[in-house]
């Protein structure tokens, strides 16, 4: 869950969100539970659906350089790199 709202503060512009910050916060905050917002939150669905979605789209670019030393992508100026990007990097780096 928390992997989907950081993946959710990627962006230029809230335009490129798929919630705007103030949204998900009153989603969010109308839950006591985390758990109870986890399992039946409409936010959290799209959030999946957005985030498996990006990350083929970034998994399907392949390194313009491999090498010992490390690879270099290069990636569009879209909205769905600017969202997954940090996790991506991430997931590169493990």
């Amino acid at each position: 869950m928390g992997e989907l709202i950081n993946y959710n503060s990627y962006g230029e512009m809230k335009e490129e969100l798929y919630y705007s910050p103030e949204s998900l916060y009153r989603a969010i905050n109308t839950f006591s539970d985390p758990l109870e917002f986890f399992h039946s939150s409409g936010e959290l669905v799209k959030f999946r659906e957005g985030f498996l979605n990006d990350m083929e789209l970034a998994e399907a670019i392949l390194p313009e350089r491999d090498c010992t030393a490390g690879r270099k992508f290069i990636f569009p100026n879209e909205a769905w790199y600017r969202r997954v990007c940090g996790i991506f990097i991430y997931k590169l780096a493990r």
